[in-house]
C-alpha cells in the first residue's frame, strides 16, 4: 500500500486536505517458480586415434514464466498491474 498517493480536497471551500492510500502491488497466492525441461543429447566417435566427432544437441523449454497480465478490463477499476505465472516462450522453427 502506498500510504501517500496524494492528497484530496474537501469542503465547502476545499480547504480539508486529505492523504490518500493507493494499492501499489496486488497479492497472489498462486504465483510459483518457473518450470524449465531441459533435455541433452550427446555423441562423440573417435576413429584410428587421429578422427574425433563430437555432436551435442541442446532443447530447453520454459513454463509458468511470471508476467503482467494484459486481458484484464479498465472497468474493473484496478490501479496497478496483476502478475500471474502465464508466461511460456513463442517457439519459432
Amino acid at each position: 500500500m502506498n500510504m501517500n498517493a496524494g492528497t484530496i480536497k474537501f469542503g465547502t471551500d476545499y480547504g480539508k486536505k486529505f492523504q490518500t492510500v493507493a494499492v501499489s502491488r496486488y497479492a497472489n497466492s498462486d504465483i510459483t517458480w518457473e518450470k524449465a525441461y531441459k533435455s541433452n543429447l550427446a555423441w562423440e566417435i573417435a576413429l584410428f586415434n587421429s578422427l574425433s566427432v563430437e555432436l551435442d544437441m541442446f532443447k530447453d523449454h520454459r513454463t509458468n514464466i511470471l508476467m503482467s497480465r494484459g486481458d484484464i478490463p479498465s472497468t474493473m477499476g484496478l490501479r496497478t498491474t496483476v502478475r500471474a505465472n502465464i508466461g511460456e516462450p513463442q517457439i519459432r522453427n
